[in-house]
């Protein structure tokens, strides 16, 4: 009962609604580690009048292009202390939460980026060659299997 009770003060310590940075990395092999972490402006972190949480965010534009993919997940329950699981329209999260941080692997079911647009964005958003060129293939990667990890701090 304590534990629990103490993993609800911290999720209440989050924030009733928070606008946080964060980064977003896709899961690569190693060799693609330095182009697979772009940062997400306004992560929101809201802990509800009922104590469930909800998590909003937009995927970041190397993923995705020029359209914006804005993701909504409310919890649906906590397996144990400091665990919360989510689920949205387009997906699921499971989020490690501290007093401090935040950490949501995210599968999604229904995010198709179109590739054409996101080679596109890459091109024009990414001078440096070997850039843009890991860029995309990270992009690939998450085309075929859409999944990350989104980390923030509190």
């Amino acid at each position: 009962m304590l534990k629990q009770i103490l993993a609800t003060a911290m999720l209440l310590l989050a924030t009733e609604a928070s606008a946080l940075n964060g980064l977003y990395s896709a899961p690569v092999p190693t060799e693609l580690k330095a182009y697979a972490t772009s940062p997400v402006i306004e992560v929101k972190w809201t802990v509800g009048a009922n104590h469930r949480v909800t998590l909003a965010f937009k995927v970041p534009d190397d993923l995705t292009g020029s359209d914006v993919v804005s993701l909504e997940f409310r919890e649906v329950g906590r397996s144990s202390p400091g665990f919360v699981e989510l689920s949205g329209a387009q997906g699921r999260a499971s989020c490690l939460t501290s007093q401090t941080s935040v950490v949501c692997l995210i599968k999604y079911s229904r995010v198709s980026p179109n590739p054409q647009d996101v080679a596109e964005h890459l091109n024009e958003k990414y001078g440096d060659e070997t850039m843009r060129e890991g860029k995309k293939r990270v992009a690939d990667r998450f085309m075929r299997e859409p999944a990350g990890v989104l980390e923030f701090d509190l």
